[in-house]
């Protein structure tokens, strides 16, 4: 049986003795298969390993993801000097690695958008409820000292915050406030430098989905799936039932059928591949 949880094996030098070690670096982390990694995190202790020739411990710079199935979370800790779109690459790969290793009946729609935060101390503060918001305000002041999109470039890769989806949302909603106070200048200036923020892309299985969608009929869909046949995978099929089994509920009953349909030509698609 595959586990959820994943580490990658490597082999370090001890910066005091100098000797080589072998350590385990978690890369993946499901909250119920691993309930010793959760405490971890919370401690601050997950990506921390120990030399067993000195005990001198290493702090490691590495990404996590971190599900938990039961309450449908997802979050993604980027690695605090990596550019915003290695991240999201990586939050991408590890994001396909985890869905298949799920059941189909487990795979619904949450699994395709990973919430991102910075490091595990940001991992464990979104867990816990205690986001800092001064990082966020920091990073808004760096935001706003810019005034030519390389400067607005370099505020990103400084404040990878800014970078995170779920900030972007909070720094919009706080452009409405500015305006709703009075402070039509400095919102104005606010969503200018937001517009010039690079877009966060689509988890590849979210952007084929949103492809079916918007496509017009069967023959526009084939071309869809036939001009993407790397993200024709098969987690596909079950979150688009459960998106149709969604609009069933909420009496929308022509898209749930359309979904479905969308459903049976990916499978068809896949059985083809096959």
């Amino acid at each position: 049986m595959r586990t959820r949880s994943y580490a990658q094996a490597a082999t370090m030098p001890c910066f005091q003795c100098s000797q080589t070690f072998e350590i385990e670096v978690w890369l993946i982390v499901d909250a119920v298969e691993r309930p010793d990694l959760v405490e971890a995190i919370h401690a601050d202790t997950v990506h921390t390993v120990r030399c067993p020739h000195c005990g001198t411990e290493h702090p490691l710079d590495a990404p996590l993801l971190f599900h938990d199935g039961t309450l449908e979370t997802l979050i993604f800790a980027a690695q605090a000097q990596t550019e915003p779109e290695q991240n999201n690459e990586v939050a991408q790969q590890l994001g396909q690695q985890l869905i298949g290793t799920l059941p189909l009946e487990e795979r619904a729609p949450y699994l395709t958008k990973a919430r991102m935060v910075v490091g595990i101390d940001g991992l464990r503060q979104a867990l816990e409820g205690t986001e800092d918001s001064d990082d966020v305000s920091v990073a808004l002041r760096a935001l706003m000292e810019a005034s030519t999109p390389q400067e607005v470039a370099a505020a990103v890769r400084d404040h990878q915050l800014l970078a995170v989806p779920d900030v972007q949302v909070q720094l919009r909603e706080y452009v409405v406030q500015l305006r709703d106070a009075g402070h039509p200048d400095v919102a104005d200036a606010l969503d200018q430098r937001l517009a010039a923020l690079p877009p966060a892309p689509l988890h590849p299985t979210l952007r084929l989905i949103q492809a079916l969608l918007d496509a017009d009929g069967p023959e526009a869909r084939q071309s869809v799936l036939t001009a993407h046949p790397v993200d024709v995978t098969p987690e596909v099929a079950p979150i688009l039932e459960a998106l149709a089994q969604q609009s069933e509920r909420s009496g929308l009953h022509p898209v749930a059928r359309d979904l479905l349909v969308m459903r049976d030509e990916v499978l068809h698609m896949i059985d083809h591949q096959g």
